[in-house]
This record gives structure tokens, sequence and C-alpha cells, in this order.
């Protein structure tokens, strides 16, 4: 039973339709117009990749279903962030601090968060999903959760 959980929990958000319609959606001509779009494509890109990783980890370990809940509220919260701070670093960074081409956001039209609120405005969307997702850990009495919190103050503080 577990094994067959740990499979259906990866697999659709892993690599599943769900991530191949929110990365059509990112790269279509129109792509998405409003913060809700853009959170709900970052939701099922990065934040859906990472909860099912901690899904499957908390699954083969037996974890009860409260922390499977507070790891997939945590997962998505920070991968939302990681998207937001990525938003954030191609407007502000380097091409060379980058390893990618800066700017290119922008340059091709795409819908992005300091586009939408401004940098300092993503920048708080961003420390308020990390937040969010620290609480979510918090809230179910996840013990030892502080490589996980450390995890998702790093996403914060990257510098590319």
């Amino acid at each position: 039973m577990r094994r067959q959980r740990c499979a259906r929990d990866g697999g659709w958000p892993g690599a599943g339709p769900g991530d191949v319609t929110a990365s059509a959606e990112a790269l279509g001509s129109a792509g998405p117009t409003g913060a809700a779009a853009l959170e709900s494509i970052h939701r099922r890109k990065t934040g859906a990749l990472l909860a099912a990783s901690l899904r499957i980890g908390a699954l083969a370990a037996g974890a009860a279903e409260e922390v499977l809940a507070a790891l997939t509220v945590y997962g998505e919260d920070v991968g939302l962030a990681f998207q937001i701070v990525d938003d954030v670093l191609d407007v502000t960074a380097s091409a060379e601090a980058l390893g990618k081409t800066a700017g290119k956001d922008e340059t091709v039209g795409k819908a992005t968060y300091p586009a939408l609120f401004g940098i300092d405005g993503a920048r708080a969307l961003a420390a308020r999903r990390v937040e969010e997702a620290v609480s979510a850990l918090r809230a179910a009495r996840i013990a030892s959760p502080e490589t996980l919190e450390s995890l998702a103050r790093f996403v914060l503080e990257r510098h590319s």
C-alpha cells in the first residue's frame, strides 16, 4: 500500500499532466496574465515537484496524514517562493551570477512577480510563502524541522 501511494503521489505532480500543462502555459504566446494564473503555474511545477519528493520520503517512513499535509503545504510554498525569487533575480542579478541570460523574462514579455508587484513586493510575497511553509511544519509538530526551515530560508537568500 505504501509503495502504491508513493508511486501515485510522485507520478502525478512529479511529471504528470499538471506539470506539462503548467509548462505549456508558461511558454505559451499569451502566457498567464495575472497573479492567480502565475501562482497556479508555479505551484503545479516547482511546488508540486518539491511537495512530491517530500511526500514520498514521508510516506516511505510511515508518516501520519497530518505530517503529509504539512509537507505538501511546505513544498508548494517553498516552490512558489523559489520561482518568485527566480523572477526577482532575473531582473536584479547579472548574467554571470545567474549562469544564464539576465532580463530574458522581460524581453520575451513573460508575466513575472516583479512585473506584477515590483521587486520589493515580489520579495515580500516570497518571504510570506516561506513563513507559511515554516508555519505548516511547526503546526504539524514535525520532529527536527530545522533542516527544512533552513532550506526554505535559503530560497530567499540565494543569489543565483
